[in-house]
């Protein structure tokens, strides 16, 4: 019975501990790494969280380490975890490399690590989506603390778009449900939607610089111009 007594507490603690070391290894985040025409791609699929940006960031390191002056980021994400984003973001803006990204699916706060590269590209069925619904609260200090939120996401993403030469009112808009979306005198989005643009509507926009049928399609043209 003793011995019962003591393995029990041991056993428990194991679990604990190996449940623990789970968590921090554990991912829902796919990074994986390849050549395509003598160019380096990093693909990012599922949901972003902390350990899935340190392994992207482990994957650019390599590229980084290496003579070449350019990667291919291939992004297929519903978005995730807001501060590892904005840190695949930051590292990202920091890298010395030029950055080429390739969008199937950018939601919500994929965003941030889109608009962090230099020039974007969409797949044929590729699509980018942000911004919820505007959420109104009754409790002063809840308000105070979104609206702080929201204008330093604002703050961010512009100094983004400004550092790569995207259209900020383009990534605001589809970043924040409070901002609307004028051209040319007509609203493209209203104060409250949530915003999403496919492929077509993003060349016409001039947000995307080309759509391909896939990564080895990009990297080869990209060879052909000497990138």
């Amino acid at each position: 019975m003793k011995k019962i007594l003591f393995i029990t507490p041991l056993l428990i603690f194991m679990l604990a501990v190996s449940t623990v070391i789970w968590f921090k290894q554990h991912t829902f985040t796919e990074v994986s790494s390849y050549e395509t025409n003598g160019l380096p791609v990093i693909e990012i699929r599922g949901g972003i969280d902390r350990n899935g940006a340190r392994n992207f960031s482990n994957e650019l390191t390599k590229v980084e380490s290496s003579s070449i002056s350019s990667v291919i980021i291939f992004i297929d994400s519903p978005g995730g975890n807001m501060a590892s984003a904005l840190e695949l973001s930051d590292r990202i803006l920091n890298s010395r490399l030029k950055t080429y990204s390739l969008v199937k699916e950018g939601m919500f706060s994929a965003l941030w690590f889109i608009a962090a590269t230099d020039e974007i590209f969409f797949t044929k069925d590729g699509l980018i989506a942000g911004g919820g619904s505007v959420m109104e609260d009754s409790d002063p200090e809840m308000k105070e603390r979104r609206e702080n939120i929201r204008k330093y996401i604002e703050n961010r993403l512009t100094e983004i778009a400004d550092r790569k030469g995207h259209d900020k009112d383009l990534v605001l808009a589809l970043s924040d449900p409070t901002k609307e979306l004028v051209r040319d005198g007509s609203v493209l989005k209203q104060k409250g939607e949530i915003f999403a643009i496919k492929a077509d509507k993003a060349l016409q926009m001039g947000f995307s610089k080309g759509t391909m049928d896939s990564v080895e399609q990009l990297a080869r043209m990209l060879e052909r111009k000497g990138k």
